[in-house]
Protein backbone atom coordinates (compact mmCIF):
# COMPACT_ATOMS: atom_id res chain seq x y z
CA UNK A 1 0.00 0.00 0.00
CA UNK A 2 1.40 3.41 -0.91
CA UNK A 3 0.75 6.63 0.99
CA UNK A 4 1.11 10.15 -0.31
CA UNK A 5 2.28 12.83 2.13
CA UNK A 6 3.10 16.49 1.84
CA UNK A 7 6.06 17.01 4.19
CA UNK A 8 8.45 19.72 5.28
CA UNK A 9 11.72 18.02 6.26
CA UNK A 10 14.84 18.95 8.26
CA UNK A 11 17.74 16.45 8.20
CA UNK A 12 19.11 15.32 11.58
CA UNK A 13 21.52 12.40 11.00
CA UNK A 14 22.31 9.42 8.79
CA UNK A 15 24.30 6.20 8.91
CA UNK A 16 25.09 3.82 6.08
CA UNK A 17 26.06 0.15 6.03
CA UNK A 18 27.08 -2.08 3.13
CA UNK A 19 24.94 -5.21 2.82
CA UNK A 20 24.25 -6.44 -0.74
CA UNK A 21 24.08 -2.78 -1.71
CA UNK A 22 23.65 -0.08 0.90
CA UNK A 23 21.27 0.55 3.81
CA UNK A 24 20.76 4.18 4.80
CA UNK A 25 19.36 4.81 8.29
CA UNK A 26 18.11 8.41 8.35
CA UNK A 27 16.66 10.46 11.23
CA UNK A 28 14.76 13.63 10.34
CA UNK A 29 12.24 16.19 11.58
CA UNK A 30 9.12 16.36 9.40
CA UNK A 31 5.84 18.24 9.37
CA UNK A 32 2.76 16.87 7.63
CA UNK A 33 1.69 19.99 5.75
CA UNK A 34 -1.75 18.53 5.02
CA UNK A 35 -2.50 18.19 8.75
CA UNK A 36 -4.61 20.89 10.46
CA UNK A 37 -1.90 21.09 13.17
CA UNK A 38 1.44 20.42 11.42
CA UNK A 39 3.72 20.10 14.44
CA UNK A 40 7.22 18.79 13.60
CA UNK A 41 7.87 15.20 14.70
CA UNK A 42 11.04 13.12 14.74
CA UNK A 43 11.01 10.24 12.22
CA UNK A 44 13.34 7.37 11.30
CA UNK A 45 13.59 5.79 7.88
CA UNK A 46 15.45 2.89 6.30
CA UNK A 47 16.30 3.26 2.61
CA UNK A 48 17.95 0.39 0.72
CA UNK A 49 19.92 0.84 -2.50
CA UNK A 50 20.86 -2.13 -4.66
CA UNK A 51 22.32 -1.47 -8.09
CA UNK A 52 20.17 1.27 -9.65
CA UNK A 53 17.14 0.75 -7.41
CA UNK A 54 16.26 2.50 -4.15
CA UNK A 55 13.39 1.48 -1.87
CA UNK A 56 12.06 2.98 1.35
CA UNK A 57 11.56 0.00 3.66
CA UNK A 58 10.51 1.89 6.79
CA UNK A 59 9.25 5.37 7.60
CA UNK A 60 8.09 5.68 11.21
CA UNK A 61 7.95 7.98 14.20
CA UNK A 62 11.08 7.64 16.30
CA UNK A 63 10.18 5.82 19.53
CA UNK A 64 10.65 7.84 22.73
CA UNK A 65 13.93 7.27 24.55
CA UNK A 66 13.66 4.91 27.50
CA UNK A 67 15.31 6.08 30.69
Amino acid sequence: MEHSLSLSIEYVSANVTAAQGFCFYITLWAKDLSSPDPEPKLYQTLVRKFRDEMHVHEFKLKPPQQE
